[in-house]
């Protein structure tokens, strides 16, 4: 055999296996997405008069703002306490999709 051929058979038998390789990392992501879309995440914040959930995608899925915090009529107040409570709950759910997604050998930058 030449070496030629040589090394044909064993770039071809590496391609093979990278292929296998991003198989399995599609379908472990297919699967992390799957858990993240079902994940949900509350946030509160700082005066506990809103709660926000956001899924694993940072989707906002509710947002509750109480009615002692409207009929103050403070509109600074409720904005600032709407950002903590969004910021909170997606601050919380990049932890956990970044926790899920190192488990499955998956780093994403930017998720911790």
């Amino acid at each position: 055999m030449t070496e030629i051929v040589r090394k044909k058979k064993c770039y071809m038998k590496n391609m093979g296996s990278m292929m296998k390789q991003m198989m399995e990392m599609r379908s472990k992501a297919k699967a992390i997405e799957k858990e993240l879309s079902s994940l949900e995440v509350s946030g509160i914040s700082k005066n506990k008069l809103v709660t926000c959930i956001v899924d694993g995608k940072f989707t906002i899925k509710s947002l509750d703002i109480s009615n002692e915090l409207i009929e103050k009529k403070d509109k600074e107040l409720i904005e600032k306490s709407i950002k903590e409570a969004l910021s909170s709950a997606i601050n919380d759910a990049q932890k956990e999709a970044a926790a899920k997604l190192s488990g499955a050998g998956l780093n994403l930058p930017g998720l911790m």
